[in-house]
């Protein structure tokens, strides 16, 4: 009978034990859903999301674009208070150079991670929904998509411009729920979704950058005289170091400071510059290149644009472009020796000014795809060609806001 009733009590100590962490720091913690409890507690100890000042977390509330500026500078280690960046020269009317979320929008900014709205506004104030959290965390945390392994959601369309950091976000697990047939991109992100999300990426050293350098001889060491299987996990690339840079061409787009604006009559627009980096210890030839273009509704010109690239030699490349949807430029055949890098800048305008929507709107312009091959040896020693492998680093260029009206 003792030893039942010590049972009995050291089960209910581990039962209290279980909820006390949450319990003590939240007075509304029978509001906190069972899968976020663990990540709750996470990202309150890291400080990257606290409580309110009645002592409660709402889960349920829905994070607001500011909040979510703060949170990831709190993630990545930045306080915005000593950034330096000069909040008087802020674009936005809606944010005050004295706002206690201005350093955040001005260094966001100017890093590119977050844009404003065709009416020259950041409304800091509006909810964030899943697809701009997915494109932000892609921008900030430079996440890859495997075209390989897509995310399979019938809301996530393959012309969507949020595709891609949606793709990122699958195959990086900051989906929670990856087996589900939708994504509802347009949803908002409560808090406690956004808890589970941040905790992910503080379990993941590659995307915090506090990994050290990975020792893959190591791994496939034996021990013993047995062999040991190297599981795919073993691999994983989030469990590796940033100091670990891949072989490759690197794909970096910078888009234009300042608005690119364009109304009936407007000449070639710029909109942004590549530079792509080979890091390979061979020469490649840049195969295809496309991009891709998604209008808002009735903006515009009514058909189609001219897309135009003008190397640092002054070689220019017109392509038509359509409205909505994507451009191939195949046959590119550009050089790149090892080492070196291949820059250009991106122009667009419309291809008939005739005719041309009276609503205000913009578009967005984003580089979705480089092909490029190299020269490489085979087993027997042959000079083959191969795939070159390609990392991007950003693809969006600067929005195009149409005004329609004649200077």
């Amino acid at each position: 009978m003792k030893k039942l009733t010590t049972t009995i009590f050291a089960g209910f100590l581990l039962f209290i034990g279980t909820f006390s962490i949450t319990q003590a720091r939240f007075t509304d913690f029978t509001k906190i859903p069972t899968w976020a409890e663990k990540s709750v507690n996470l990202v309150q100890e890291k400080k990257i999301m606290t409580g309110f000042a009645d002592g409660s977390f709402q889960p349920a509330k829905n994070l607001n674009r500011a909040e979510v500026l703060t949170m990831i500078f709190r993630l990545k280690g930045i306080d915005p208070k000593k950034v330096r960046v000069n909040t008087a020269r802020l674009k936005f009317p809606d944010v005050p150079a004295d706002a206690w979320f201005a350093k955040a929008v001005a260094y966001a900014t100017e890093q590119g991670w977050v844009k404003g709205f065709p009416d020259g506004n950041f409304h800091p104030e509006k909810e964030v929904n899943k697809a701009e959290l997915a494109v932000l965390l892609q921008r900030v945390f430079n996440l890859q998509a495997d075209e390989k392994n897509p995310a399979k959601f019938s809301d996530v369309p393959e012309d969507a411009w949020f595709k891609d950091a949606v793709w990122a976000l699958y195959n990086n697990d900051l989906v929670r729920h990856k087996r589900a047939l939708k994504f509802f991109p347009a949803n908002p992100v409560p808090r406690a979704e956004a808890a589970w999300i941040f905790a992910e990426i503080l379990k993941k050293p590659r995307l915090m950058g506090t990994s050290r350098e990975a020792n893959y001889r190591q791994i496939g060491r034996a021990r013993s005289s047995h062999r040991v299987a190297i599981r795919r996990r073993d691999l994983n690339v989030n469990k590796q170091g940033y100091d670990i840079e891949k072989a490759g061409v690197y794909v970096n787009v910078y888009d234009k400071i300042g608005e690119a604006e364009m109304h009936i009559g407007s000449d070639w627009v710029e909109v942004g510059n590549v530079v792509l980096e080979n890091k390979l210890k061979e020469d490649v030839t840049l195969d295809t290149i496309s991009f891709k273009m998604m209008c808002d509704t009735a903006v515009g010109p009514a058909r189609n644009f001219q897309l135009q690239m003008l190397d640092d030699k002054n070689e220019k490349t017109d392509i038509d472009f359509p409205r909505n949807g994507t451009i191939f430029l195949t046959d590119w055949d550009k050089k790149v020796r090892a080492g070196e890098e291949y820059k250009f800048k991106v122009f667009i305008k419309a291809k008939d000014v005739t005719g041309y929507y009276s609503k205000a709107g913009k578009a967005t312009v984003y580089l979705s795809d480089l092909r490029a091959t190299s020269l490489g040896k085979n087993s027997s020693g042959y000079t083959i060609f191969k795939k070159a492998p390609i990392i991007y680093k950003s693809r969006n260029f600067q929005d195009i806001h149409f005004v329609p009206t004649v200077e």
